[in-house]
């Protein structure tokens, strides 16, 4: 049971003094697209904050998590063997280009020769 000072009859310690927020400014953009830092840190708006800060927290908790040894070998071993593959597949791809190339050339070829044949034959 409380008195009327406000102070419980079991503590003694008066009662704390209850925080009032301060009023948050007008919402809006700010003009010029210049960022309001000074009403960023008083009303706690972190969305607002420094992009580098953000980027700084990021590579701080990449440290702590460093991954395993084992995890980071199959990481490089699986660059190599996709070099690898890229290699091939564009070594693969210019021997295509060469042989299609050449077989449109014969069928070029081939076409001019029917064509003067016809020719032949209709005169």
């Amino acid at each position: 049971m409380e008195d009327v000072t406000g102070t419980s009859p079991l503590h003694d310690s008066p009662p704390e003094a209850e925080h009032v927020p301060e009023p948050l400014p007008p919402a809006g953009p700010e003009e010029d697209g210049e960022v309001d830092t000074v009403n960023s840190t008083v009303t706690g708006d972190s969305s607002q904050g420094s992009v580098a800060d953000l980027y700084a927290a990021i590579s701080e908790v990449d440290g702590l998590c460093q991954e395993p040894d084992s995890i980071r070998t199959w990481r490089e071993e699986q660059v190599k063997h996709l070099e690898a593959l890229d290699e091939n597949s564009r070594e693969a791809e210019l021997e295509w280009r060469e042989k299609a190339k050449r077989e449109l050339e014969d069928w070029y070829t081939q076409q001019e020769e029917q064509l003067e044949g016809m020719k032949t034959n209709n005169r």
